[in-house]
C-alpha cells in the first residue's frame, strides 16, 4: 500500500491537460504494443541458450566458469533456483581451473541470491569465504565489492550501523586503490541506505554525489539510474512535483540511449507520481508502458509487482473485479517463478 502523503499541491494543470489530450492516442499505442505475460520468456531463453552453447563449446574451464556465471545472472529476475544451480556450476569450473577470481565472483553471486531467498546464514558464510580469498590473494577490487554487497545484507536485517560501516570500508579501499569508477556505486548505496532511515537531507547529498561521479562515464546507464534515484528521494520526501522533473529527465535520457531497462524503470516511477495525484488512468498508462518493457526484458519478478500495482490502482477506482483479476494473474506469475517473493509493492 502506498503511503498517504500530506503535501502542498504545486500547479501542474497545463502538463496534465496536455497529457489528457494525448490519452486516446496513448491508449491505442499501448493496445498495439502490449504483450501478454507468457511472451516474456522468449528473449531471455534465447540469450540463455546461446550462453550455454558457448559454455559447452568453450576451450577452457575458466571460460566455462565465466559463461555459466553469466547464465546464472540472466536468471536473477525469473528463477532464483536457477541462479543457485548455475552459480554452483560456475564455481565447480572455477575450482577445476584454479581461478581464484572466478571462485570469488561466483561466491558473491550465490551470496547475493541467498539474501533474496531468505537464506541469510548461508549468504554470510559465502561472503566470509569470498572475503578470506580476497585477503589471501590481495584482491582489493573484489574486496571492495564484497563490502558493497554486505551493506545490502545488513540492510535486510535492519542493522544500519553495520551497513554504514561496510560502505565506509568499501570507500576506504576504493580511495586507497584509486578505483574512482566504483564511487558512484558507493554513493548510490549510501543514498538508498539513508532513504531507509528517512534522513532525506543526507540521502539527497549522496544522490548528488552519485550523479556527479557518474556524469562523465562513457556508459550513461549509472548516470541515468542516479537521476531516477534523486527523483525517488524527492518523492519520498513529499516533494513529488520535483520528483516528476527528474523522472521525466531520466526517461528522456533513457530514450536517447535506447535503454529498455531504464525506460521501464522511469515509466514505473512516473506512474507513482500520477497515483499520488489521484490521476489513476494516467498512472495505469505508465504502468502499461513499464509492463511492455518487463515483457521484452523477461523481468518476471518486476512484472508480477507491476501487475499487483495495477490491481492496487483498480481497487482505488473501486473496480474490484479487475483488482481480483490482476492479483490472481500476479500470483500465478510468482508461483511459476518457483521461489518465494515478497508481495509488497516496489517503492
Amino acid at each position: 500500500m502506498l503511503r498517504n502523503f500530506n503535501y502542498c499541491f504545486i500547479s501542474v494543470i497545463s502538463l496534465v491537460n496536455n497529457l489528457k489530450q494525448k490519452k486516446l492516442i496513448f491508449l491505442i499505442v499501448i493496445g498495439l504494443l502490449f504483450f501478454c505475460p507468457c511472451s516474456n520468456a522468449v528473449p531471455q531463453t534465447s540469450n540463455i541458450e546461446s550462453l550455454k552453447s558457448f559454455a559447452t563449446a568453450a576451450s577452457s574451464d575458466s571460460i566455462k566458469s565465466r559463461l555459466y556465471l553469466s547464465v546464472a545472472k540472466e536468471f536473477r529476475f525469473s528463477s532464483l533456483d536457477s541462479v543457485v544451480h548455475y552459480g554452483n556450476i560456475a564455481i565447480d569450473y572455477a575450482m577445476d581451473a584454479d581461478n581464484t577470481n572466478m571462485i570469488i565472483e561466483s561466491l558473491l553471486e550465490l551470496a547475493y541470491i541467498n539474501i533474496s531467498i531468505g537464506n541469510r546464514e548461508k549468504s554470510m558464510q559465502l561472503y566470509t569465504k569470498a572475503k578470506q580469498l580476497c585477503i589471501d590473494n590481495d584482491n582489493q577490487y573484489l574486496l571492495a565489492k564484497i563490502h558493497l554487497d554486505l551493506e545490502r545484507y545488513y540492510s535486510t536485517i535492519s542493522d544500519y550501523a553495520s551497513s554504514i560501516n561496510s560502505l565506509d570500508t568499501a570507500l576506504d579501499i576504493i580511495n586507497s586503490n584509486n578505483y574512482s569508477y566504483l564511487k558512484p556505486m558507493v554513493y548510490n548505496s549510501y543514498c538508498n541506505l539513508y532513504l531507509l532511515i528517512q534522513d532525506f537531507t543526507i540521502a539527497k547529498y549522496y544522490a548528488n554525489m552519485a550523479i556527479s561521479y557518474s556524469k562523465q562515464d562513457t556508459n550513461q546507464t549509472n548516470y541515468i539510474g542516479n537521476i531516477l534515484l534523486i527523483g525517488k528521494v524527492f518523492f519520498r520526501n513529499n516533494e513529488i512535483d520535483s520528483s516528476l522533473y527528474y523522472y521525466n529527465r531520466a526517461l528522456t535520457l533513457a530514450k536517447n540511449i535506447n535503454s529498455k531497462t531504464l525506460k521501464q524503470k522511469a515509466y514505473r516511477k512516473i506512474s507513482d507520481y500520477y497515483i499520488e495525484k489521484a490521476e489513476y488512468e494516467l498512472s495505469n498508462l505508465y504502468i502499461d508502458s513499464s509492463i511492455i518493457y518487463c515483457n521484452e526484458l523477461a523481468l518476471t519478478n518486476e512484472l508480477a509487482s507491476l501487475i499487483t500495482f495495477k490491481a492496487h490502482i483498480f481497487s482505488l477506482k473501486g473496480d474490484y473485479r479487475k483488482t481480483l483479476k490482476h492479483n490472481l494473474q500476479a500470483l500465478d506469475l510468482r508461483e511459476n517463478i518457483g521461489h518465494k517473493t515478497q508481495f509488497a509493492l516496489h517503492c
